[in-house]
């Protein structure tokens, strides 16, 4: 697969984690988001979760309702001029969970029943929730919440103690939300890659309200640029091919001048050879002849224009 593929893939999301850090460092352009930042992620989480519902996307809603409930645990109950993000149990748990829920999500399937994936993340994040919960309550509450945090406190204690993430289970998470990645280079894999990277790094080494803040907020931006790229994708990118489909071939045309050359394409007996060597062997065919049209020289453009027909469009000629 070419390299430009993952490139391309991961840059949006590197050009929003570095203009976040960027933010940070000048302080007239920290100044001024100071005041957007708080709302931000709401802001970002509402308009993608109406994005995600549209096109039945689970894993972009989880992902964006998943950094605005971290949100709200650093608004809530860490005070704003106070120690390390970590030195705190409900903190440490969110800074936990956010990466190995990323890594989940990130081999969530894509293409299987929407309603069955939502209920299970519905109700992984409903117990997740209860459980950060109890760490907020009085240790000498009730029973429960006493053995849940004699289990906890010692793991927030080593993190505190550490000042860094706990390395394992957070590596663990981006090498196999990095790994998914590379056997699917998509835009929505990708924003997840980095918004687990950013978000694991916030949280993880704790600081001011306002970079923690911004750092979630930018994974939400990731994400939903992401979303965006992922709903063209499906309108214009033949997903077996990797190339464009007939109606970006039919928006070329219509902006093209008046010279150009079309170039058809088509397989010879295709159907006789899905016949005898199997569908599977038709689709890597299909792969194989997309990726030669890809290295077409002369500035021609090629697209899959339906079944086992291509084109190529040589614009100005």
């Amino acid at each position: 697969m070419p390299v430009k593929r993952y490139v391309l893939a991961l840059l949006p999301g590197s050009l929003f984690a570095v203009a976040a850090g960027v933010a940070l460092l000048i302080p007239a352009v920290r100044d001024g988001a100071r005041p957007v930042v708080p709302t931000a992620i709401y802001a970002i989480a509402a308009a993608g979760v109406l994005v995600g519902l549209r096109f039945r996307n689970v894993r972009a809603v989880t992902a964006l309702v998943m950094l605005a409930l971290a949100d709200q645990v650093v608004m809530r109950w860490v005070p704003s001029g106070g120690a390390a993000l970590t030195a705190r149990p409900a903190t440490t748990a969110v800074a936990l969970l956010l990466p190995l829920n990323f890594a989940a999500l990130a081999w969530t399937p894509e293409r299987r029943v929407a309603w069955r994936w939502t209920k299970v993340w519905t109700v992984l994040l409903v117990v997740e929730i209860v459980l950060v919960a109890l760490l907020l309550v009085p240790p000498d509450a009730r029973p429960a919440v006493v053995a849940w945090r004699t289990v906890f406190d010692p793991v927030s204690q080593y993190w505190a103690t550490l000042g860094l993430p706990l390395v394992a289970p957070v590596a663990g998470a981006f090498v196999l939300a990095f790994v998914r990645f590379m056997l699917r280079p998509r835009p929505l894999d990708a924003g997840l890659v980095w918004a687990l990277t950013i978000s694991s790094l916030a949280l993880g080494l704790g600081g001011a309200h306002l970079m923690v803040r911004l750092f979630l907020a930018t994974g939400g931006l990731i994400v939903l640029v992401a979303l965006i790229e992922t709903s063209y994708a499906l309108a214009y990118t033949d997903d077996l091919t990797g190339l464009p489909t007939r109606r970006a071939l039919d928006d070329l045309l219509s902006a093209q001048g008046p010279e150009y050359v079309v170039a058809m394409v088509d397989i010879d007996h295709f159907k006789k050879f899905n016949d005898r060597y199997g569908h599977q062997s038709g689709d890597d065919l299909l792969r194989k002849i997309g990726t030669t049209l890809m290295s077409v020289r002369g500035g021609g453009r090629p697209f899959r224009y339906g079944g086992e027909e291509f084109a190529v469009v040589f614009p100005g000629t």
